[in-house]
C-alpha cells in the first residue's frame, strides 16, 4: 500500500472542502518535493493513516468469532465485517482517484481520514449486526479516499532522488503493522472488550488528520464525473471479487457470477475506450513498464494469499503442530519481509525492479519448497522457509510499487494508486480462492496442494519479471518511461 507547478488557491473549484490551509505555518514546498520538517509530518500523515488501514483487517481477524457470538451474527455472517470493508475500498478506488484529480489528494485524503475515524467509533458504539456491518461499509469508504489519493501524495512529498528510499520506509511500517496486528489484537482482547479494537482509531487517526494539513498541493484538473462508468467499475470489480470468493465454496454459483463480472468489464471497457478521460485507466496499460507491474503485483499478492492460508494447515495438519508452535513460525515471515523492506530499496538502483521480482520469485519457491520438504523431528527446522517467503516479500513490494507509481506522469500517480490497491485486492482474492480450492480436496493432500498453487504463481510472477528484464533494460537502469 503505499504516491509541478501548482495551482494558486483559486484555480478549481472542488466537491471536497476542507476550510484549513494546506501549508500552515510550515515551509514552502520546494520545486521538487516539501522542505524539511514540512515533508516529516505529510508522510508521518501518509504513513500513520495507511498503518491503520492495515490495522483494522489484520486485527479484526481475530476478533471474529467474539463478535459473532455477541452480536448474534452467524460465523458466515461476520465474514461481511471484513468483506463489506474491503468490497467498498475496492469498488470506490477509481472514482476516489478522479475526485483526487478534480478537488486535490490532500482534501481527499483528509475527508478519508475524517470518515475513516468517525466510523471507527461508529462500529465500537454499534447497537446491533445491522449498524456494525454499516458503519464498516462507511469505513471502507474512508479507507479508499486514503489509498486512492496515498501515493499521488507520497511521490509529491519526496524529492525524485528520495522517492524509493522514501516508498521502501512507508512499506516497512505497513508490513510492520501487518504483522503486529494479530498479536496486539490477542492483547488487547485479552484485558478488554472487542469494541476497543475500534475505539484505539479515534487517537490515531485524529492525530494523522491534523498532520495531514502538511500535505503538499497537487495539480487538479477539470474532470467530469461519469455516473454509468462509475456504476460499471462498482458492479465489475464487486463482481469479480464475490465470484472469486464464491468460486472456492460454490463453484456454479462463482461461475456464474464471474461471467456477470465478465459482462460488466466488458461494458465498461468499451465504454472508457471512446472517452478522452475514461475512469479506468487504459491509457496508463499503454505504458509498459506499468502494465507489467501491475500484473505481476496481482500474481504475487495472490502467491503470498495462498501461502499464509495453506501454511496453517499444514503445519497444524500434516506436521502435528501446536498452536504456539504454528504461531511462532508464522511470525517469522513478516519479520523477513520487514527487515529485507529495508534494504531493498537500495538494492533498486543497482539492480532494477524486475531483476529484484525475478529474484524474489525464485526465493519463494525455495521457501515454499524447503516448508514441504524439511523433515519433521524439529519444528523450527521450517523457520528457514517461512524467512525465505517473508525475504521475497520483501524483495518484491517496494522495488515493484517503485516501479508502479514512477513510471506514470505525475498527474496520473493518483489512478496509478487506485490500480495498484485494486491489484492488491484482487490478487489476494485470488490467492485465497486457489488455497480454498486446494484445501477442499482432502484434508491429506489439500494443504499440500495449496502451497503448490501458491509455487505456480510465485512461477507465473518469475516468468513475467524474467520478460520485463528483457524487454525494459534501459529504462531499468534509467527510470524512463516506455510505451507500447
Amino acid at each position: 500500500m503505499s504516491f509541478a507547478a501548482m495551482p494558486g488557491p483559486g484555480a478549481a473549484r472542488g466537491l471536497i472542502r476542507v476550510s484549513a490551509p494546506d501549508s500552515l505555518s510550515f515551509p514552502a514546498p520546494a520545486d521538487d518535493g516539501l522542505r524539511m520538517p514540512r515533508r516529516a509530518v505529510a508522510v508521518g500523515a501518509i504513513t500513520l493513516a495507511a498503518i491503520l488501514s492495515v490495522l483494522d483487517g489484520s486485527m479484526l481477524n481475530v476478533a471474529l468469532p467474539l463478535i459473532s457470538a455477541e452480536t448474534g451474527m452467524s460465523p458466515a455472517a461476520s465474514v461481511w465485517l471484513l468483506n463489506a470493508y474491503q468490497l467498498t475500498i475496492v469498488a470506490s478506488l477509481l472514482p476516489l482517484a478522479v475526485a483526487g484529480e478534480r478537488v486535490g489528494y490532500a482534501r481527499v485524503f483528509r475527508l478519508g481520514l475524517l470518515l475513516f475515524t468517525l466510523s471507527a467509533l461508529a462500529c465500537a458504539f454499534a447497537p446491533d449486526a445491522r449498524t456494525l456491518v454499516s458503519a464498516r461499509i462507511v469505513q471502507g469508504l474512508g479507507s479508499g479516499c486514503i489509498m486512492s489519493s496515498a501515493a499521488a501524495l507520497l511521490r509529491a512529498a519526496y524529492p525524485a532522488r528520495l522517492f524509493a528510499t522514501g516508498l521502501g520506509i512507508n512499506t516497512m511500517a505497513v508490513t510492520l503493522a501487518a504483522a503486529a496486528g494479530p498479536a496486539l489484537s490477542s492483547a488487547i482482547l485479552a484485558v478488554a472488550h472487542w469494541r476497543w479494537l475500534f475505539s484505539i482509531a479515534l487517537p490515531a487517526g485524529t492525530l494523522a488528520w491534523l498532520c495531514a494539513f502538511a500535505l503538499p498541493a497537487t495539480p487538479r484538473r477539470p474532470t467530469r464525473l461519469d455516473l454509468p462508468s462509475m456504476a460499471l467499475n462498482v458492479a465489475a470489480l464487486s463482481l469479480t471479487v464475490i465470484g472469486l470468493d464464491r468460486l472456492g465454496v460454490h463453484p456454479p454459483t462463482g461461475l456464474a457470477v464471474l461471467l456477470a463480472a465478465a459482462a460488466a468489464w466488458l461494458a465498461w471497457i468499451r465504454r472508457d475506450a471512446r472517452r478522452a478521460r475514461p475512469l479506468l485507466p487504459l491509457d496508463l496499460f499503454a505504458i509498459v513498464r506499468f502494465r507489467l507491474s501491475i500484473f505481476t503485483s496481482l500474481l504475487m499478492f495472490a502467491t503470498q494469499m495462498a501461502s499464509l492460508i495453506a501454511l496453517p494447515f499444514h503445519f497444524h495438519g500434516d506436521r502435528g503442530l501446536t498452536l504456539p508452535q504454528a504461531a511462532l513460525l508464522l511470525t517469522v515471515w513478516p519479520i523477513g519481509a520487514t527487515v529485507t523492506t529495508f534494504f531493498a530499496s537500495r538494492l533498486l538502483a543497482r539492480f532494477g525492479a524486475a531483476t529484484l521480482c525475478a529474484t524474489a520469485a525464485i526465493v519463494m519457491v525455495a521457501g515454499l519448497s524447503w516448508i514441504l520438504l524439511a523433515p519433521d523431528h524439529l519444528f523450527l527446522l521450517l523457520a528457514p522457509g517461512l524467512a525465505l517467503g517473508g525475504i521475497a516479500v520483501g524483495l518484491f513490494q517496494a522495488p515493484n510499487t517503485h516501479d508502479m507509481l514512477s513510471s506514470p506522469p505525475r498527474d496520473r500517480v493518483g489512478a496509478a494508486g487506485g490500480m495498484q490497491a485494486i491489484a492488491r485486492v484482487g490478487g489476494q482474492s485470488l490467492g485465497a480462492t486457489l488455497a480454498g480450492i486446494g484445501l477442499a480436496q482432502s484434508d491429506r493432500i489439500g494443504p499440500t496442494l495449496a502451497i503448490a498453487f501458491a509455487m505456480g504463481l510465485a512461477l507465473m510472477v518469475l516468468a513475467v519479471n524474467l520478460r520485463r528484464r528483457r524487454f525494459l533494460p534501459a529504462m531499468e537502469r534509467t527510470g524512463t518511461m516506455a510505451r507500447s
